[in-house]
C-alpha cells in the first residue's frame, strides 16, 4: 500500500469523527429546558432517584436530556408523589409538567391522664418526641406505638390504629417504679412502691403555690426642672421588706387543660418599721412602704418547656409619711393606684423555673405628691425576671428582681407653690425566697 493510500486514509477516518461521531455525540448530551411547577408550591424535587441532592423547589426551571425521567415530589404533610415525565427534543421551547400533591389527611390522639401524677410526662410517637401530658396530637392514619415516660414511673405503651379525619381519646395512669398490679387471688393485695426522688415534671400544674421571701427594696424621686425649693430629691435605700405572692388554680383538677391555664394571682409586700430623714439629717420622719395587687394570669403554651403568661391585676404601691412636721408639705408621699397589663415568658424544666416578662401599668390614681401640681399625666411601666430550683417535690427555693417606674407630665400656673415640669419616680427590689407548691 503507498503511503499516499494510507494518507487518505487517515484523513477519512478524522473527517468520519469530527462529522459523524462528535455530533452525535453532542446530540445525546443535549439538555432540555423544562418547567416543573406543583399545587401547592414549595415541594421538594428529586429527578430518578431519592438518594441523589433535590435539584431544587417548585416553581423550578431545570434542563434534562430527551426521553422518559422519575419525577419524585416532596412536600410537608403531603403524599410523596411519584410520576414519569417525557421530554421532547424541543431545543427552543421549554416544556411544563405540572403536578398536584395530596394532602395527608391526618387523624387525632387526644392524651389526658386519669389521675394528676400522669400530667407532665413525655408522650412519644413511633420513638419520637410529640409534647407532654395532657395533649391532642395529630398522626399520620395508620398502626402507631404510643408511649409515656416519666421519671420515676414505668413506661406505658400502646399500640394505636389510627383513623383518618377522627380523634382517639387514650387516658393514661402510669404506675409509680416497683408498683404491682394486685394478686387477684388475695384477699388483701398489697402494693409495693419504690418511690424516687422528688420530681417537678415539665406542664405539670399545681393547685396552688405560696411564696415568702425577704426583699431588699430602694426608691429614687427625681423632680425635672424644678422650680421651688421646696421639691427635692428623696432616696429610701436597702430597705427590708417581707413579700409574700400566692396563686391558685382553681380548675387544676378539672378535664379541661385549657381551664387548668387559668390563675388567681395575688401579692404583698410590706417594709419593716423605718425612719427616713432629710439630707442634712436634721430631721427624722416615720415611712410606710406597702405594696399589693390581685389579678387574673392565663398561660398560653409556646412549646413543651415554655409558656406565655399573660396577666390583668388592680394593684397599689403606696409610700407614706407620718410626723413629718414642717415638711408635710413637700414630703413625696404617694398612693398609686393601678391596672397592671402583664405579659411574662416562663421556662419549666424538671427541676429549674425561670421567668421574664414586662407589664404596662395605666395609673387611676396618684396620691398627695402628684396631687400639688394643678394637672398631671401619669403612666407606669415594671420589668422583671426571676428563676427558681425544686429543693423537694413540693418547696423550691427562688430569686426575683423588678424595677419599676412611675413618670409624670406636670402643668402648673404661675406662682404656685409647687413648681416642676415632671417627676421620675423609680423603684427597686430584690427578692430571696422559698416557694411550697400543692398539686
Amino acid at each position: 500500500m503507498s503511503s499516499e493510500r494510507v494518507a487518505y486514509g487517515l484523513f477519512a477516518a478524522c473527517l468520519f469523527v469530527l462529522f459523524v461521531a462528535a455530533p452525535g455525540e453532542a446530540i445525546a448530551q443535549t439538555k432540555y429546558k423544562v418547567r416543573i411547577t406543583s399545587t401547592p408550591s414549595g415541594a421538594t424535587v428529586y429527578i430518578n432517584s431519592r438518594e441523589t441532592e433535590p435539584v431544587g423547589k417548585t416553581p423550578l426551571t431545570h434542563r434534562l436530556p430527551s426521553g422518559n425521567h422519575t419525577l419524585i415530589l416532596e412536600l410537608a404533610d403531603h403524599e410523596q408523589l411519584v410520576d414519569s415525565i417525557y421530554v421532547k427534543k424541543k431545543r427552543w421551547k421549554r416544556q411544563s409538567f405540572k403536578m398536584k400533591l395530596s394532602e395527608i389527611e391526618y387523624g387525632f390522639v387526644a392524651i389526658s391522664a386519669s389521675k394528676s401524677s400522669s400530667e407532665g410526662a413525655s408522650i412519644l410517637v413511633d420513638g419520637k418526641k410529640s409534647g407532654i401530658v395532657p395533649r391532642t396530637i395529630k398522626v399520620p392514619p395508620g398502626a402507631h406505638q404510643i408511649e409515656i415516660v416519666k421519671d420515676g414511673y414505668q413506661r406505658f405503651e400502646k399500640w394505636m390504629e389510627i383513623t383518618a379525619g377522627k380523634k382517639t381519646s387514650l387516658s393514661v395512669k402510669l404506675k409509680a417504679d416497683g408498683e404491682t398490679d394486685p394478686d387477684p387471688t388475695d384477699p388483701e393485695p398489697k402494693t409495693k412502691i419504690k418511690k424516687s426522688g422528688p420530681s417537678s415534671a415539665p406542664g405539670a400544674t399545681e393547685f396552688v403555690s405560696a411564696s415568702a421571701g425577704f426583699e431588699l427594696g430602694w426608691r429614687k424621686l427625681r423632680y425635672r426642672n424644678a422650680q421651688t425649693t421646696n421639691l427635692v430629691p428623696f432616696d429610701a435605700d436597702h430597705v427590708g421588706m417581707l413579700s409574700v405572692n400566692a396563686r391558685l388554680h382553681p380548675m387544676a383538677r378539672g378535664k379541661s387543660a385549657s381551664m387548668r391555664r387559668l390563675a388567681l394571682t395575688g401579692q404583698v409586700a410590706l417594709a419593716a418599721p423605718l425612719e427616713t430623714s432629710t439630707m442634712t439629717g436634721t430631721e427624722a420622719i416615720e415611712t410606710t412602704w406597702r405594696e399589693f395587687d390581685v389579678g387574673v394570669s392565663y398561660g398560653v403554651p409556646v412549646n413543651d418547656s415554655v409558656t406565655l403568661g399573660l396577666d390583668v391585676a388592680y394593684g397599689a404601691t403606696q409610700f407614706a409619711f407620718s410626723n413629718a412636721g414642717t415638711l408635710a408639705d413637700s414630703v413625696p408621699e404617694v398612693d398609686y393606684r393601678y391596672v397592671r397589663l402583664a405579659a411574662e415568658m416562663v421556662y419549666r424544666g424538671e427541676k429549674l423555673r425561670a421567668g421574664i416578662g414586662a407589664a404596662w401599668l395605666p395609673i387611676l390614681s396618684t396620691g398627695v405628691m402628684v396631687d400639688r401640681f394643678a394637672r398631671a399625666a401619669s403612666a407606669g411601666l415594671k420589668v422583671g425576671a426571676g428563676v427558681s430550683h425544686a429543693i423537694t417535690k413540693n418547696l423550691a427555693g427562688e430569686f426575683s428582681a423588678f424595677y419599676r417606674r412611675y413618670a409624670h407630665n406636670f402643668s402648673y400656673d404661675a406662682g404656685a407653690t409647687f413648681q416642676a415640669d415632671g417627676a421620675d419616680d423609680h423603684f427597686f427590689g430584690l427578692t430571696l425566697g422559698l416557694t411550697l407548691r400543692a398539686f
